[in-house]
């Protein structure tokens, strides 16, 4: 009988596996292949070596950019593509349009429509039923909601500058001659 495996260590009965194998050499090899799962990098899908999450197969940052690269070098395609959609979807670009505008000047369509509900569909101004409601903001670098107002009201305060001086010698001027 041996009294060394290949590898050199004692056979014993306490060192050897019921099928013969060495203890030792079965640890050894244990941690060699431990140590070589642990030093492979992740495997990633793209050069950033990032994991998809949303994207099987590609992350969002690389899609952004694989997106950019097409539509610079295919401007032809995108805006033949985007006209097409727009004219099979007509109230959806709407909506969208609507959106983009409202997302702008610090609104949504929802925070248009509790406005409105909570105001009792009547100008923030006048307090007259309104047709046509405008979303009423404060300009600047960062918009700020106000209320809902009608038309005409959001008129007199875009061509009074939003400036509350003009708007009092305004009211002064027709006090004056009523």
């Amino acid at each position: 009988m041996k009294t060394h495996c290949l590898r050199g260590h004692l056979r014993s009965p306490e060192n050897v596996e019921s099928n013969g194998t060495c203890k030792e050499c079965a640890k050894e090899r244990y941690s060699r292949m431990r140590a070589k799962t642990a030093q492979k990098p992740p495997q990633t899908h793209c050069k950033r070596g990032l994991h998809p999450k949303d994207y099987p197969g590609r992350c969002k940052e690389c899609e952004k950019e694989r997106s950019k690269k097409y539509a610079k070098a295919h401007p032809e395609v995108i805006l033949e593509n985007s006209r097409r959609w727009k004219e099979k979807n007509p109230e959806k670009n709407k909506l969208s349009i609507r959106k983009q505008n409202l997302k702008q000047i610090g609104w949504t369509p929802e925070k248009v429509n509790a406005a409105i509900e909570e105001q009792g569909n009547l100008c923030g101004i006048c307090r007259k039923p309104m047709k046509l409601p405008c979303a009423d903001h404060k300009h600047g670098d960062t918009p700020k909601t106000r209320e809902m107002l009608c038309t005409t009201c959001n008129f007199m305060i875009g061509h009074a500058q939003e400036d509350p001086e003009i708007l009092r010698a305004g009211a002064a001027y027709l006090e004056k001659w009523s």
